[in-house]
């Protein structure tokens, strides 16, 4: 992913209608494909489906904390489609326990979840923010999937079932990226739907009979695996 001299959190820090834009068409294509899918059990009765982005840059320190009201002020850029989908943000009564602590109110529950996982990435060498052995949590961080690594920078997505987070992850930095090099957002909503499915339905193949919801964390590091290789037409195409 080039970024012709500059970080990716030092782009949408200059240019932050970039992030936004490609965000809000990644969110569209996602409410377009998800609600009522059976690819998880989580979207299989909802009519509206959440999203958070986060970019930030690589502090090598755990400054990203959720639980830390400071912590808005120091990415490059955080977005979340809650006033678009209020009810797909509805609080859980597991929130706290998964995030090591209380969501604060002002961030909602996915906001917090995806610094979380940027907050975890500060951590770790690691590319990405999946821990395979476990679901690791600490007071303001989470080692689920749906954070990056890239270059000096950290970028993650947060809503949709951990391993379908990776790749909107991937899509939404791509279309940053490509929008930067060539003045304007690369893809609306309905095309990255076109984009976005087969790579969903490579992940589905990959697991077979078994739901997603009762995978063994094991066999997620092989459905990361196969989203790679199912992205290859999306980059190509752009």
């Amino acid at each position: 992913m080039e970024m012709v001299g500059a970080t990716l959190a030092q782009v949408v820090e200059r240019k932050p209608d970039l992030a936004r834009d490609a965000f809000y068409n990644l969110e569209g294509a996602l409410n377009l494909l998800l609600p009522g899918s059976s690819l998880h059990e989580r979207y299989r009765d909802v009519a509206e489906i959440a999203l958070a982005g986060v970019i930030a840059r690589d502090a090598h320190l755990p400054i990203y904390s959720p639980l830390d009201p400071d912590t808005p002020s120091r990415v490059s850029c955080l977005i979340t489609n809650r006033g678009l989908h209020p009810s797909a943000w509805e609080p859980k009564d597991t929130d706290a326990e998964t995030l090591g602590g209380p969501v604060p109110p002002e961030l909602g529950r996915f906001a917090a979840f995806v610094l979380a996982k940027i907050n975890w990435l500060t951590q770790t060498m690691e590319p990405n923010s999946f821990d395979p052995k476990r679901i690791s949590i600490e007071p303001g961080m989470v080692g689920i999937a749906g954070g990056l690594h890239i270059a000096s920078s950290l970028a993650g997505t947060s809503g949709l079932w951990e391993v379908h987070d990776h790749v909107a992850t991937h899509i939404w930095v791509r279309e940053i990226l490509s929008a930067n090099r060539n003045g304007s957002s690369a893809n609306n909503a309905d095309q990255l739907a076109g984009y976005i499915e087969p790579i969903f339905e490579r992940v589905r193949l990959a697991h077979g009979k078994t739901p997603a919801d009762k995978l063994e964390r094991r066999r997620y590091d092989i459905l990361l695996a196969h989203v790679y290789e199912a992205m290859f037409n999306y980059r190509r195409q752009t």
